[in-house]
């Protein structure tokens, strides 16, 4: 009888008890690696490209976990990676990291991972088609004049802390949305320069893009306002852009702005325009010392706290990096998963 009423309890109560999270998975790919069984379980076994990791094609939600994935390696990964094919949810995820032990810093470094494609199709270096994908410090640029995208994007994903080099040739956008659909993209503290075009094309999803630093394209940021899509775009910095640091077209969804800083007058934000912008070098994207106390942004403390070095965001520049009050760079994994 006891028992009778203990499964009948049990029955009442499952519907109502706390579900187990997903399991974390981590994996690892090294361009640099030698022998190993290649099934990226560490660093010994690491693939050797990420295109290599990417053909698993596994269905996250099915085995409920959610990757980790860090990537290093002096050697240049030259295949184009398309991510398709995988089962993913909100829990259920895919975060593709550098490896914060061998970690650019926010300045193109040959001797931390890079992803350069060398072979003219296809014409993305990394198109990201599967929801709930986090891009996190990666290096992207192109070996070959063909490449025409940095990074496709499409929803429900993130690229953060990454450097976007355009190799100053034929390649068109550095960061762009798929158009017409889509939502909740955000991309935050990349570094993108040297794109003939666009640095960053947002063409139909609902975005946030904030502390950006584009330099040296023909358009900096240009949005195509469609549709219902909401649009946020906050604490960019665009230097040196050959026609508009900032063009906006199109008069469909919302478009909220703030502290967007341009070397030219076309700053959506008052007093933002024709800013003076000084980097650190022609491909150190740093700002310069005497930056100090100029191109102040808006306080995003509730999104996000540090920049693209692992900097504490305690006044709040524009652009990817912050001119730090105290030396606070928390260059770990840690910190990886935190922001």
């Amino acid at each position: 009888m006891k028992r009778t009423i203990l499964l009948l309890l049990l029955l009442v109560l499952l519907p109502t008890l706390p579900l187990e999270a997903a399991t974390r998975k981590v994996q690892y790919v090294d361009t640099d690696v030698v022998g190993g069984t290649g099934d990226g379980s560490s660093w010994t076994n690491a693939y050797a490209t990420l295109f290599a990791w990417e053909a698993q094609n596994t269905d996250l939600t099915g085995v409920d976990q959610y990757l980790d994935v860090y990537c290093r390696g002096a050697t240049v990964d030259t295949t184009a990676v398309a991510l398709n094919g995988w089962a993913t949810d909100v829990t259920r995820t895919i975060a593709i990291h550098e490896d914060p032990n061998h970690y650019p810093s926010g300045t193109w470094s040959t001797s931390c991972y890079r992803l350069v494609p060398t072979a003219a199709s296809p014409a993305l270096v990394l198109n990201v088609q599967v929801s709930y994908v986090t891009i996190d410090g990666l290096q992207i640029s192109h070996g070959n004049a063909a490449i025409q995208y940095g990074i496709q994007i499409s929803s429900q994903q993130t690229v953060k802390n990454c450097i976007l080099n355009g190799n100053s040739a034929d390649s068109s956008l550095g960061i762009a949305d798929v158009m017409g659909g889509g939502q909740a993209v955000k991309i935050l503290n990349n570094i993108l320069y040297g794109y003939t075009l666009f640095g960053i094309a947002l063409r139909g999803q609902d975005t946030t893009a904030y502390n950006n630093t584009l330099s040296g394209s023909m358009y900096g940021f240009y949005i195509s306002r469609a549709g219902g899509n909401t649009y946020i775009v906050k604490n960019n910095l665009v230097k040196s852009s050959t026609t508009a640091c900032y063009y906006v077209t199109g008069s469909g969804g919302t478009l909220t702005t703030a502290t967007n800083y341009t070397s030219d007058a076309t700053s959506p934000d008052a007093g933002c325009g024709s800013a003076t912008i000084t980097f650190v070098g022609a491909s150190d994207f740093h700002l310069d010392d005497t930056m100090s106390g100029t191109l102040l942004g808006t306080d995003l403390t509730g999104t996000f706290t540090t920049d693209i070095d692992g900097d504490t965001r305690d006044t709040w520049y524009a652009g990817a990096d912050e001119i730090p009050a105290t030396s606070s760079i928390v260059n770990n994994w840690w910190w990886r998963r935190r922001n």
